[in-house]
């Protein structure tokens, strides 16, 4: 909120941002033992993504100030996620990790296959080294998605639409 003081130093909310955003998720996942050496994790994850923000200013334009929008929208779409992983241990005191997770958003169907894998290796003392490497990615907010712009003949579009999944390469030792 942007605020001014009035004559009478009473402050007056001069800009104002709402924005709201929700979802609904159903995830469900299998697990699997094959062995005391060897087990698999796989599961799935499906959200609806919902988002409402509008914001606005007094303008003086004309007295007495008035009230515009100057900014509103609304939107929703889905996320797809899946993911498959496998937990190995060759050994009793090193265990392998290794899986793919997979991303899709809906509204303009861009999606990231990501490989991630780890690995742990017990040491005397209740010592370990531990290390890791994964690919990640993640949508933007939808507000940014929504963005509405109108063109010389006041027809609504959204540039922002196509936007891609941020992503990056992330490991740990």
């Amino acid at each position: 909120k942007g605020y001014r003081l009035e004559y009478d130093l009473s402050p007056t909310i001069e800009y104002q941002e709402r924005s709201s955003n929700t979802s609904v998720r159903f995830s469900t996942c299998y697990n699997r033992k094959f062995s005391s050496r060897l087990s698999l994790r796989t599961g799935i994850i499906l959200s609806k993504l919902y988002f409402s923000y509008d914001a606005g200013s007094l303008h003086d334009e004309e007295e007495p100030w008035e009230w515009i929008e100057d900014y509103e929208g609304v939107g929703d779409t889905e996320s797809y996620q899946g993911y498959t992983q496998f937990k190995f241990k060759p050994v009793s005191n090193f265990t392998l990790h290794a899986g793919l997770h997979y991303l899709q958003l809906a509204l303009n169907e861009d999606f990231a296959i990501e490989p991630r894998g780890g690995f742990k290796w017990e040491l005397p003392n209740s010592q370990y080294i531990t290390g890791g490497f994964g690919m990640h990615s993640r949508h933007e907010q939808l507000m940014h998605y929504f963005t509405k712009l109108y063109d010389e003949d006041g027809i609504e579009y959204f540039p922002n639409k196509d936007l891609k999944l941020q992503r990056s390469i992330h490991y740990v030792l």
